[in-house]
C-alpha cells in the first residue's frame, strides 16, 4: 500500500469520526444500525479487492491463530464462570435467526473492518510511533459511545465507572490489537476482538459481573495476551528469561486482582468509618473469610462478622443470637459505638466473618467513595 492510499484512508477515517460524533450525540439508532455497519462493510470489500492475497495467509499463521483461539476459549470460560459468582441476567440481544444476522452485521462487521484497516495501516508505519501512537487514538475516538458519556457528565461516580468498565479497557484492547498486527497479523486481532463478541450474541444468559470486575478482567485479558506472545515466540534466550520474570509477576498480579473480586475463599473491604476503634478505623483494610450456608447460624458471639445492608457492608461484632420463626438473627454493635445497631442481621446478609486488618491501605477506596457521595 502506497503512501498517498495511507493518507486517503487516514483522511477518510477522520472525516468519518466526526460523523460518529454527531450521531452519537444525536443517540441516532439509524446510524447504529444501518449508517455504521454500511461504512465499514465498504471498507470490508476495499481491503479484499485492493489487498488479495498479500496479508490474507491463514497457512503461515497457523499457530498463532490456533494458540490465540485457545487463549480466548479460556478466557471465555473464566468470563461465564463468573456468573455462578455474581449471578446470571437475560442477554441483551435477541436470538431469532434474522435478529441473529442482523446482531452480527451490527456488532462483528465493524470489528472486522476495523481491524483489516489497523492491519493495512500497521504494516507501514512500523517503525515510526508517532504515527502508531496517532492511529490508536483515532480507532480509540472512533468506537467511543459519546452519548454516554455526555449523558454521565454530571454523575462523577457513574462516569468513573464507565471509564473503568468501558473506556480503559478500549484504550487496552485497541493497544493490544495494534501490537498484535505489528508483530503477527490482523487475524489475531480480529479472533481476539470477535469471539468474545459472538459469545455474547449468541448465549441466552451472561454474568452479571460488576463494573470493578469488568473493567479488571478487560484489563487482565489483553495483558495477558501480550505476555503470552512475547514469552511464547521470543526466541533470544536472554529475553526468553526476562519475559519469564514478567509472566511470573503477571500471575502474582492475577492472583491479587482475583482476591479483590472475592473470587477465592477470603476478601477484603474497606472500612468507611471508626465504629470499630481500636479493633481496626476507618481507612484500613479488613480481610474477611466467606462462610458455608450451614455455618451461618452457627457463628458465635464476639465474633466480628461482615454484612450488607442498604447496599453497604458493615462490619460489627456479634453480642446476641436471637431466634424469631425458626430463623437466626444476630445482633450487632460497634466497639467504639454505645448501644447495639438498631437492626438485626440475617444469615442471608452475612458475607463473613473478619479474619484480620491492614492498617491504612484502604484509604484510596475511602477517598474515592467519599468523593462521589459529597454533597
Amino acid at each position: 500500500m502506497t503512501n498517498s492510499k495511507q493518507k486517503k484512508i487516514v483522511f477518510i477515517l477522520i472525516g468519518y469520526l466526526f460523523i460518529t460524533i454527531y450521531f452519537s450525540i444525536k443517540n441516532v439508532t439509524f446510524y447504529r444500525n444501518i449508517i455504521n455497519p454500511f461504512f465499514w462493510g465498504l471498507c470490508f470489500i476495499y481491503f479484499l479487492w485492493n489487498q488479495k492475497h498479500n496479508y490474507i495467509q491463514f497457512y503461515k499463521k497457523g499457530k498463532q491463530i490456533i494458540n490465540m483461539v485457545v487463549i480466548c476459549s479460556i478466557y471465555l470460560v473464566f468470563y461465564f464462570y463468573l456468573g455462578f459468582l455474581f449471578g446470571f441476567s437475560k442477554s441483551p440481544y435477541r436470538h431469532d435467526i434474522l435478529f441473529l444476522f442482523k446482531n452480527i452485521i451490527i456488532e462483528i462487521l465493524p470489528i472486522m473492518s476495523i481491524e483489516m484497516i489497523r492491519g493495512m495501516l500497521v504494516m507501514k508505519i512500523k517503525k515510526n510511533k508517532t504515527q502508531c501512537v496517532c492511529n490508536i487514538l483515532l480507532f480509540i475516538l472512533l468506537e467511543l459511545n459519546y452519548y454516554t458519556i455526555l449523558s454521565l457528565w454530571s454523575n462523577k461516580e457513574e462516569l468513573f465507572q464507565y471509564t473503568c468498565s468501558t473506556i480503559l479497557p478500549l484504550v487496552a484492547c485497541n493497544l493490544i490489537c495494534t501490537y498484535l498486527s505489528n508483530k503477527y497479523s490482523f487475524l489475531l486481532s480480529i479472533i481476539y476482538r470477535s469471539l468474545k463478541k459472538i459469545a455474547i450474541i449468541l448465549l441466552p444468559i451472561l454474568p452479571n459481573i460488576n463494573w470493578f470486575a469488568c473493567g479488571c478482567i478487560d484489563l487482565i485479558f489483553p495483558t495477558l495476551v501480550y505476555v503470552f506472545y512475547e514469552y511464547h515466540f521470543t526466541k533470544e534466550r536472554k529475553k526468553a528469561q526476562k519475559e519469564s520474570k514478567s509472566f511470573l509477576l503477571f500471575l502474582l498480579c492475577i492472583s491479587f486482582v482475583c482476591f479483590m473480586l472475592g473470587i477465592f475463599s477470603y476478601e477484603p473491604i474497606a472500612i468507611l468509618s471508626n465504629s470499630m476503634t481500636p479493633t481496626f478505623s476507618r481507612g484500613d483494610i479488613i480481610i474477611f473469610k466467606k462462610l458455608k450456608e450451614e455455618e451461618l447460624a452457627e457463628i458465635e458471639l464476639n465474633t466480628i462478622i461482615v454484612y450488607q445492608i442498604e447496599n453497604q457492608n458493615v462490619a460489627h461484632r456479634i453480642v446476641n443470637k436471637v431466634e424469631k420463626n425458626k430463623e437466626t438473627f444476630y445482633q450487632t454493635k460497634g466497639d467504639k459505638n454505645n448501644v447495639e445497631d438498631r437492626n438485626l442481621v440475617g444469615t442471608n446478609q452475612i458475607k463473613g466473618v473478619y479474619v484480620f486488618s491492614i492498617k491504612y491501605a484502604g484509604f484510596p477506596s475511602v477517598w474515592l467513595y467519599e468523593y462521589f457521595h459529597k454533597e
